[in-house]
């Protein structure tokens, strides 16, 4: 690459990176004052390129023009977010700052349906906005500059410098940097803070600069986006040689595993309980006896589904189902009980498909035994990420996962070769037929093996579930989520204990991924390890009810076969509708049933349970009664 190329390409990067620091100054805004993170971001910036190019298509606005209304019509949108979606969390914490990732997911349910919404609107179709600004190039020192991507450098560096200036003089920018320091001391000084998330919420939308990016790419596509307690220093071990309590950690650990109740489960009655151990001979908590009576006709109902469904397209609808499940109860074991919220797990289930494609396509190794070392694989793969990542919280570990999952996906689309291993890039890998049923090569004619090896993975990995929540490693899971800080003290090693639920949540999730790429035959980065495959899983189990044995199963009973009906109905008509459905349950979900719907499910039978034992007693008393008399 001689010296005029490479300046060419420094210079055409800088312009473009400032371009999208332009852009970035919106969600930086809202980040600092609200520390949200809105995963729709991206999602509004494509909206305003549409509304950009829907005015110069039907009205011929120039694209800078259009500026004056696509800016007030992006506020109004922001305004509405926040007012709709963002507010009613803010209400139900009845706090300033809500759970980051609570944020997070509201907002990934506003990209759902703002992403929906403009694929059905406007097809899957590229735009193009062609005006002769496109095509000028300045030359400097010989060097051409496009002169559409100038203007939008300058742009972004006026903007921010204009936003800098208002931020430090202006009486709502002081009270803007007022609220992102201290909220408490903000509201306390008479500042209104709920009205500074509003108008931050909606003006961030504004920083897009929308028409700059629009002429920059020439090109409009529907993917435009992508309680605790406070420690008491004293108990701590590590400021025992500082003059603190002397307290032994081994000491602590020891009283901890002997059955410390800060970790165990207490009971309901305690004197019933006395004199009795606090550990495994403790009756079942309500979530297991909901999953008996609930999880118990299930699985008959689906054990005998094969003997009365005999269409191939139900039943492999219905095993969907079933894989889904599987996958999102997979999820759970690790994001639903340490409570990370991790969107990366679809990297171990291509990891782990390609593995076990690999493996039999190359060495004639049968796919039961490549299942295994995908999932192992998999696990393997997830302890580095897993220890770096571990290290952070709220949304910086989960926007860390994402990117470990893209930056995977992304090197596997563009690696047609490796080592000698042939990939093939995004084209994929195909699993050769081998004619007829074959249960050595994981091939059947019909759809009822598969069904049924589905349907085993999944009880199986409910029952591991159960096994885990009941065992030690089940209690430091709880622990480490309800106080981490409280956990470490009493000798609880969070990093080893969330690594290790990692790495069994990896090869769950690997042993799935494995299953799919057989099931179909077929395996590519875009298919298998695709961002829409770890919402799937986290939608799921968020509905369902995250840290418990039935709720993921029961958030893809509801939600799959829903986008199931949609697509086979009127999705021809209204592509991406089942996502924006998803969406909108998913915000209900986090506003209305932030603990998922299996929470009513056991208010419901704890309340009949309650009234039956209130029946019990009142018939009791009667009897004894009649005896006195």
């Amino acid at each position: 690459m001689d010296l005029l190329t490479l300046s060419f390409a420094v210079i055409n990067g800088l312009l473009i990176g400032g371009i999208y620091g332009g852009v970035a100054l919106g969600l930086s805004l809202i980040f600092g004052v609200m520390r949200v993170i809105n995963f729709a971001h991206g999602s509004f910036l494509m909206l305003a390129m549409y509304c950009s190019y829907l005015l110069w298509a039907t009205l011929g606005l120039h694209p800078y023009v259009s500026i004056l209304a696509t800016v007030p019509f992006l506020f109004l949108v922001g305004y509405f977010v926040q007012g709709v979606v963002i507010s009613p969390l803010f209400k139900r914490e009845r706090a300033l700052v809500v759970e980051p990732t609570s944020a997070l997911l509201l907002t990934a349910g506003v990209y759902l349906v703002v992403d929906n919404l403009v694929l059905m609107a406007f097809g899957p179709d590229v735009r193009s906005v062609a005006v002769e600004i496109t095509y000028e190039s300045i030359f400097v020192a010989g060097l051409p500059i496009n002169l559409a991507r100038l203007i939008g450098f300058l742009a972004a560096i006026v903007v921010a410098a204009a936003l800098s200036f208002w931020l430090k003089h202006s009486e709502m920018g002081r009270a803007i940097r007022a609220t992102a320091q201290n909220r408490d001391a903000a509201s306390l000084s008479g500042i209104n803070v709920q009205m500074v998330y509003v108008r931050r919420a909606a003006g961030a939308v504004l920083l897009h600069h929308p028409e700059h990016r629009a002429v920059v790419r020439h090109q409009v596509v529907p993917r435009g986006g992508a309680g605790r307690h406070r420690l008491d220093p004293r108990l701590d071990p590590r400021r025992a040689a500082a003059g603190g309590v002397r307290i032994r950690r081994l000491a602590v650990r020891h009283r901890h595993l002997g059955g410390d109740l800060l970790l165990r489960p207490v009971h309901r009655d305690p004197a019933a309980a006395a004199g009795r151990p606090h550990g495994p001979g403790l009756r079942f908590p309500m979530r297991h006896t909901l999953t008996l009576v609930f999880g118990v006709p299930l699985l008959a109902v689906a054990l005998a589904v094969p003997l009365f469904v005999q269409d191939s397209y139900i039943l492999h609808s219905i095993a969907m189902i079933l894989f889904f499940a599987y996958m999102a109860s997979s999820w759970n074991f690790v994001c639903g009980y340490v409570g990370q919220l991790s969107l990366g797990h679809s990297a171990f289930a291509g990891v782990a498909g390609y593995v076990t494609v690999l493996l039999f396509t190359q060495l004639g190794v049968t796919p039961w035994l490549g299942m295994l070392a995908g999932g192992a694989f998999a696990a393997l793969l997830s302890v580095p990420v897993g220890y770096a990542t571990f290290r952070l919280k709220g949304p910086y570990f989960t926007l860390t996962t994402i990117a470990f999952a893209e930056i995977l996906r992304i090197w596997l689309e563009n690696t047609d070769d490796f080592l000698g291993i042939p990939l093939k890039g995004a084209q994929g890998l195909t699993v050769p037929p081998v004619g007829g049923s074959n249960f050595l090569a994981f091939q059947f004619d019909g759809k009822v093996p598969y069904y049924y090896i589905i349907l085993a993975m999944l009880v199986g990995v409910m029952a591991a579930t159960a096994l885990m929540e009941r065992s030690r490693l089940g209690f430091y899971l709880k622990a480490i989520r309800g106080d981490r800080d409280g956990a470490e003290a009493l000798g609880v090693d969070p990093t080893r204990y969330s690594l290790t639920a990692l790495a069994i949540s990896a090869f769950l999730t690997g042993l799935g991924g494995a299953y799919y790429a057989q099931l179909f035959r077929y395996i590519n980065p875009e298919r298998n390890m695709g961002i829409d495959l770890s919402i799937d899983m986290a939608i799921m189990t968020i509905v369902g009810g995250q840290g418990t044995i039935l709720g993921p199963t029961l958030g893809a009973l509801l939600l799959h076969p829903i986008g199931e009906m949609v697509r086979a109905t009127i999705g021809g008509s209204f592509l991406g509708l089942h996502l924006i459905l998803y969406g909108l349950m998913l915000i209900l979900a986090v506003i209305y049933f932030p603990k998922g719907i299996i929470v009513p499910l056991q208010r419901l039978l704890d309340g009949r349970a309650r009234k039956s034992a209130s029946r019990k007693a009142a018939a009791k008393a009667d009897a004894l009664e009649g005896k006195g008399q």
